[in-house]
């Protein structure tokens, strides 16, 4: 039953999107790109009716991208909603669903070359003033350029310094470990990690991590250094 409906689906994939050109407004050249982009005939499908069903996140968009389907596809002709099969297919929907929105969430948050230039800009001023012993205000400025790019594993880095600076040391172990998880190979947060560990007193953790460093630097030819 499984392979027959998938079949179907396909075989119908090609009527379905020829229909949905007028009714969505899209190029022959453009589908092809989106079907490109998607992998294959059904698959485009999906891609343009997600495309056509979301909207800034709303809690209904899923609802909205499932009666397209029903309406724009066969994938659910013959199913009743309480079959087993129906449901398989409910949750094959949700997950290209998730999956296409958060790959569309990620790219919108994604910063700007300008975000990037100021960011860097906060980074040196912040190194400025932990040179300076002004740890309040290279936390700040730490704070601004994390604000501005998240995914930067130095600026984690370099505000667990600062708040290690101020006997912060829990503040530090969890900065230490965001910077760790963005960037695996960034040997100066492990350090930092271990330094506040021992300061916690938790030698066993401060242990298992002075091992894991030892291993990703052999692994990394020393690490990457600070930036």
């Amino acid at each position: 039953m499984f392979i027959l409906a998938d079949t179907l689906v396909y075989l119908s994939s090609i009527a379905i999107v020829t229909s949905l050109l007028n009714y969505l407004n899209i190029s022959e050249y453009e589908l092809a790109s989106r079907r490109a982009a998607c992998g294959n005939e059904h698959s485009a499908t999906l891609c343009t009716i997600f495309r056509s069903s979301t909207c800034d996140g709303h809690a209904d968009d899923f609802d909205r991208f499932l009666r397209r389907l029903k309406d724009n596809t066969s994938l659910f002709d013959g199913l009743q909603p309480d079959e087993h099969e129906y449901e398989r297919r409910v949750q094959r929907a949700r997950d290209k669903f998730e999956c296409r929105r958060g790959a569309k969430r990620m790219k919108a948050q994604l910063p700007s070359a300008a975000h990037k230039q100021r960011a860097e800009a906060l980074k040196r001023r912040g190194n400025d003033k932990l040179k300076e012993k002004q740890y309040d205000d290279a936390l700040d400025v730490y704070n601004q350029s994390i604000e501005l790019c998240a995914q930067n594993a130095v600026y984690h880095s370099n505000r667990a310094a600062a708040n290690m600076l101020q006997g912060r040391f829990e503040h530090a172990v969890n900065g230490c470990q965001k910077a760790i998880q963005l960037d695996a190979t960034f040997m100066r947060p492990r350090e930092r990690l271990a330094h506040a560990y021992r300061q916690l007193r938790r030698h066993e953790q401060q242990w298992l991590g002075a091992r894991q460093n030892g291993r990703v630097a052999e692994a990394a030819g020393g690490g990457r250094p600070e930036r």
